[in-house]
């Protein structure tokens, strides 16, 4: 289900002129355990610019990442309390939770 959306996602926005096999592909430094060794383990930058996708290292003094890890460590908080929920989706103006 994850892979499907990360594909579909991708497929829309900088991967539009790809196909979904060669995305598949793109990804795999993400969803192949024999490259990630396990669930949410971090990746280098490296690994991930050898996946070809365009992506952008931003200073971890900068505001920027300030937010995103503030967001990360509010929906971590949100997750991991079992008793809140499994999975959470957030978009610009809406935040679901499944529980």
């Amino acid at each position: 289900m994850t892979r499907d959306a990360a594909i579909s996602s991708l497929k829309k926005g900088m991967l539009s002129k790809s196909t979904e096999k060669e995305i598949e592909n793109s990804i795999k430094c993400f969803t192949d355990p024999d490259i990630t060794l396990s669930h949410g383990r971090a990746l280098s930058i490296d690994q991930i610019k050898g996946c070809g996708l365009n992506i952008e290292e931003i200073d971890l003094a900068s505001d920027l990442w300030s937010r995103v890890r503030d967001l990360y460590t509010r929906s971590t908080y949100v997750v991991d309390r079992g008793d809140r929920g499994y999975k959470l989706l957030e978009t610009l103006n809406c935040s679901y939770l499944a529980s």
